[in-house]
């Protein structure tokens, strides 16, 4: 990077300028609501996916038009208005200019690229792995269609048009047509690149010929399953065991459990470590990312898929990510069934073998439930003769009134549900860890997410990837009178 940096920075700034010209040509500036679509590899199906639905986008998101960027020359069908639907027409060094500065920044929100693998680290291609996808599923992603099934007219404007999105848009452009685009891109590298690259550096340097296995989301289930199938991906692949990165100490002991050597790193370390990596298109070989949809890149689809062909959570792993076709990989970790151990907890604690119902009243994907619900179910558990205790995992999480606050480590997890028998817990990564327990699990999902048409428990159903069985039930706002009386009616 370092002795190119002024040259990169120059071709950079010449695809950001075209893509501001392209819009000047056409007479569309920032206050126009006007969506952009680029396509960097003529694609019939591409092309008719977007004729197919633009005017039902148009209709849903609130903009009023649509530029469509390719390099050949489109014939807009009959029936379409001219007027909302303007397309330009650009040589394939001047795609590639575009597509070059996407893989720096996006520098507009309101633009998306029909392509399953461009701009760097979108990676639609592995997902047709799954025969129940197939490329026009995912280039539909790329209008959200499935998300508008039930949603209102007008909701999805909220999601480009942001108050905050509006106003970095506002400035972007503003130095764009001011100082012109090198500036815009110096001072991005600024924010990102640079703290990105001086991170890449450190960690080359201190795992010297290692290929690192990064984990760029936080997600405890996202970090558990990439970490279940590693293994047997590795040993497919003849590929090296390598080490595998983190954000924060408590996945690092996920990765543990499955036997890798590991470190952890901030999350905003990650994530300027990500841009890093999308600027640069480091090879897997190099760097091979668990996850699908890395954050804050600006390039992926693959997580608007939740949903589609009732694709699950598992199955996004499974296919998007490691390619497995034949669902061969995925290994249990290895937990501490240490008998004293588990004695001491319940010893200690006064707790009741085959009679204690451990709680996880937190979630940091799903909203929780109130406390006053789980007081009257911890009241009502304990009249019926079972001992209650609150799964505490941070300083932040406080043990429910009238129960025993835990810190059960995730290698113990799985041997102390065995011996407690019950588990009650609002949907989170720790249900992935707890799943093979032969405990009785009761998992509550928030309703109302509206994820493709579905919800939350048809993406993340425990029973759905397999995983485990278990009593699952939906939430979905005040009282939750009804859901404490159903929670006891398993008892």
């Amino acid at each position: 990077m370092g002795n190119s940096v002024t040259e990169d920075f120059k071709n950079i700034a010449v695809g950001i300028k075209l893509y501001r010209n392209l819009h000047l040509k056409n007479k569309i500036t920032i206050f126009d609501k006007c969506f952009t679509y680029i396509m960097p590899d003529y694609d019939e199906d591409a092309v008719d996916t977007f004729f197919e639905n633009i005017e039902r986008y148009l209709k849903d998101s609130g903009f009023k038009k649509v530029l469509f960027i390719s390099t050949r020359e489109i014939i807009i069908p009959n029936g379409f208005d001219n007027n909302k639907i303007k397309y330009a027409v650009v040589s394939q060094s001047e795609m590639d200019s575009i597509i070059y500065s996407l893989n720096y920044c996006k520098f507009d929100q309101n633009v998306n690229v029909l392509s399953l693998v461009k701009p760097n680290m979108r990676y639609g291609e592995r997902l047709l792995s799954c025969d129940r996808i197939s490329s026009n599923d995912i280039y539909r992603t790329c209008f959200f269609v499935y998300r508008h099934q039930s949603e209102k007219k007008g909701s999805f404007k909220i999601h480009f048009s942001n108050r905050a999105m509006y106003h970095l848009a506002c400035i972007a452009y503003c130095l764009i047509y001011i100082t012109g685009a090198y500036s815009y891109v110096y001072l991005y590298y600024l924010y990102r690149i640079k703290g990105g690259f001086e991170v890449y550096n450190k960690l080359k340097e201190d795992y010297k010929g290692k290929i690192l296995y990064l984990a760029p989301y936080k997600g405890t289930g996202d970090v558990y399953l990439a970490a279940a199938m590693l293994r047997k991906y590795i040993n497919a692949n003849n590929l090296e065991d390598g080490i595998v990165g983190v954000i924060g100490g408590g996945n690092r002991k996920i990765a543990g459990m499955f036997g890798f050597e590991s470190f952890d790193i901030k999350r905003r370390q990650m994530d300027d470590l990500m841009c890093y990596i999308k600027y640069a298109n480091i090879e897997q070989s190099e760097i091979f990312l668990l996850h699908h949809d890395p954050p804050h890149i600006d390039s992926g689809i693959l997580d608007l898929m939740r949903n589609i062909n009732d694709l699950n959570f598992y199955e996004i792993y499974q296919y998007a990510l490691f390619e497995d076709v034949n669902n061969e990989y995925f290994e249990l970790p290895e937990f501490d069934d240490d008998k004293s151990k588990i004695d001491s907890l319940f010893t200690q604690n006064g707790l009741i073998p085959g009679k204690t119902v451990l709680i996880a009243p937190y979630s940091y994907t799903l909203p929780n439930l109130s406390k006053k619900m789980w007081v009257q179910v911890a009241d009502d558990l304990k009249e019926k003769g079972y001992t209650v205790c609150t799964n505490v995992a941070s300083k932040k999480e406080k043990a429910i009134k009238g129960t025993v606050p835990l810190f059960i480590p995730y290698k113990q997890l799985v041997p102390f549900l065995d011996k407690a028998g019950y588990f009650i817990g609002i949907r989170s990564g720790i249900c992935e860890i707890l799943a093979s327990s032969t405990c009785k699990k009761i998992v509550l999902y928030k309703k109302g997410f509206d994820w493709n048409g579905k919800d939350s428990l048809d993406y993340f159903s425990l029973e759905k990837m397999e995983l485990c069985e278990a009593i699952e039930m939906e939430y979905y706002k005040k009282p939750f009178d009804n859901l404490a009386k159903s929670i006891i009616n398993e008892f």
